[in-house]
């Protein structure tokens, strides 16, 4: 296949489409190329070809109910990009512009305007879609709001990622477990970085109408190894779901960037959980106030980064 095809190939046979996939090189010029031709082949072959794939809210349905045997080639994964651009600013502070809302099948049971005005995704379908990628290094999720997440059982899993970001993860204070829930199916998170984007508004969901939700669910503690964690403008929910979930005795480098809206923290919260991180070497904190308490107890018995304002 040559780099840059001269014309688009539409209506091109499924059949013959998976014979020519399959022989495909794993470079970037090959998938380059391919994508120039997407438009020809049906949305499971499109959506299993390249190293970088971004999945709109909306399509975890259609990739958890098709499993494609071309799918080796996917690094990392975006859910909630609604297109390639916008999947690029992933490891960026500042995302300027996400999808908007969560739209999710629901059971053919449920109402039309049940289905209209809720937006539910389970955490056994995040699961699945993410395990789809054998060869899955990097998992980002975008503005997910845990208000229309539906706690589903989860099997004991293997998954191992390199890095998982979390962008925008809304309504953790009122369901911390659900989060916890879904960290826990994982063996083990290289890196686990939750940051939040200031300039997007939370979405005020309203759950008094939702069925099928639950709320906080209880959770073993300690199921998934998390060797380094970042978290920029955490809430004291986001400690409380990480305390169900992770091995604190695999954790050895935290950084935490507070923002100021959080001024009337409790820092014992922040260092309740440091002291509970056995293995801990490497702490790095980015505070917008001054704590004489925190400062005294961290130097100089660890070795740290510490930025308050002084």
């Amino acid at each position: 296949m040559c780099h840059k095809p001269s014309r688009v190939v539409y209506h091109l046979p499924q059949e013959l489409t998976d014979h020519v996939i399959n022989f495909l090189a794993d470079d970037a010029p090959a998938l380059k190329a391919c994508s120039l031709v997407c438009t020809s082949w049906s949305a499971k072959s499109t959506l299993l070809l390249f190293k970088t794939l971004s999945v709109a809210w909306g399509s975890i349905g259609r990739l958890v109910g098709g499993r494609d045997r071309v799918r080796n080639a996917v690094r990392h994964l975006h859910l909630g990009c609604e297109s390639h651009y916008e999947s690029e600013r992933c490891c960026e502070h500042t995302i300027y512009h996400l999808p908007e809302g969560l739209k999710h099948r629901l059971a053919a049971s449920w109402a039309l305007e049940n289905y209209q005005r809720c937006r539910l995704v389970s955490t056994g379908d995040l699961v699945e879609v993410i395990s789809l990628f054998p060869r899955l290094k990097v998992a980002t999720l975008y503005n997910l709001h845990l208000g229309d997440v539906v706690v589903s059982e989860i099997t004991s899993t293997e998954l191992q990622l390199q890095q998982l970001v979390l962008v925008n993860v809304w309504g953790i204070d009122a369901y911390p477990a659900v989060l916890a829930r879904f960290l826990s199916s994982f063996k083990s998170i290289g890196y686990l970085k939750v940051f939040v984007d200031p300039y997007i508004a939370e979405p005020q969901v309203d759950d008094s109408d939702v069925p099928g939700l639950e709320g906080d669910v209880p959770l073993p503690e300690g199921t998934v190894s998390i060797p380094t964690i970042s978290l920029n403008a955490p809430n004291a929910a986001m400690f409380r779901s990480l305390e169900q979930c992770y091995r604190p005795q695999d954790l050895t480098r935290l950084d935490v960037v507070m923002n100021i809206s959080y001024l009337q923290w409790d820092v014992t919260l922040i260092r309740r959980f440091v002291e509970h991180s056995t293995a801990l070497r490497e702490l790095s904190l980015d505070l917008p106030f001054f704590s004489w308490d925190l400062y005294r107890w961290i130097y100089p018995e660890r070795e740290s980064e510490f930025y308050m304002p002084r």
